[in-house]
């Protein structure tokens, strides 16, 4: 129906207006800084996780022609958090111990996982090699496994001051470590105890994708266990995993949404 209103018979009400007199006018000038956004959504220090600035313009305001078009824009609630992240291989030449360095220096000892993917977890008999942590820094690491092995393994060491947050897997990770993720970390001792129930800051993805590497940051000598997780029991914030002998040493829990 049209409209017969004076607003719908007017139409120089509906016109943009513009300041005049800019001629005469101060300048007023504000500085923008503008991002890389052609190889990535925006390319950001690996380390301080803040937007990497490829340039900034200036624009004088008083000679920026202005309208009154009403925009309503929607985002993300609450403070984002950008972790650091770096993913690796860790070769092993039948041996069951190897000392790696990671690519990157963390600004805090970060969560790490380990696990056997490719051929190598294709090889027979390889499903009953444990895989543990010895230890870790924030520049490098040692892995165990439960015997002599030749073969690839993959580490993914994951820094946050909290969680979840976003992470970037550049050049070399896999799926789901890939581009940008989002993931929670955590680390939970069992206290002597054949099975860990696990938790970690709440995902949006109902299953995530996880990974748990025991580690023998304790010194107790025994977290050459393997972790199952129980089935039916994986959720957005937990699982309860069975372990196939009572530690106490600590184990590392990387979820990915």
């Amino acid at each position: 129906m049209a409209d017969n209103s004076k607003y719908g018979n007017n139409r120089n009400v509906w016109r943009k207006s513009y300041g005049t007199g800019q001629a005469t006018r101060p300048p007023q000038l504000t500085t923008y800084e503008v991002f890389d956004v052609v190889s990535e959504p925006v390319n950001f220090d690996p380390i301080t996780g803040k937007p990497l600035v490829s340039s900034s313009i200036t624009i004088d305001l008083q000679k920026t022609v202005r309208h009154r078009d009403f925009f309503k824009t929607f985002g993300i609630s609450g403070p984002i958090i950008i972790g650091e992240y770096d993913e690796g291989l860790i070769h092993f030449n039948n041996v069951d111990t190897v000392s790696f360095n990671f690519n990157v220096t963390f600004s805090g000892s970060p969560y790490i996982v380990f696990s056997m993917e490719g051929e190598a977890a294709a090889v027979q008999n390889t499903y009953n090699l444990n895989i543990y942590g010895l230890s870790v820094t924030n520049a490098n690491g040692i892995v165990g496994l439960s015997a002599p092995f030749s073969g690839t393994i993959r580490y993914r060491a994951a820094y946050a001051e909290g969680f979840p947050a976003y992470f970037y897997g550049k050049s070399g990770s896999t799926t789901p470590t890939s581009g940008w993720f989002v993931a929670s970390a955590n680390k939970l001792n069992p206290d002597n105890q054949s099975y860990l129930s696990a938790s970690w800051s709440a995902l949006l993805a109902p299953i995530p994708v996880l990974f748990q590497t025991p580690f023998d940051d304790n010194l107790n000598f025994d977290a050459n266990v393997a972790v199952q997780p129980q089935a039916g029991t994986l959720n957005n914030a937990g699982v309860i995993s069975n372990l196939s002998a009572p530690i106490s040493s600590s184990i590392y829990i990387l979820a990915v949404q």
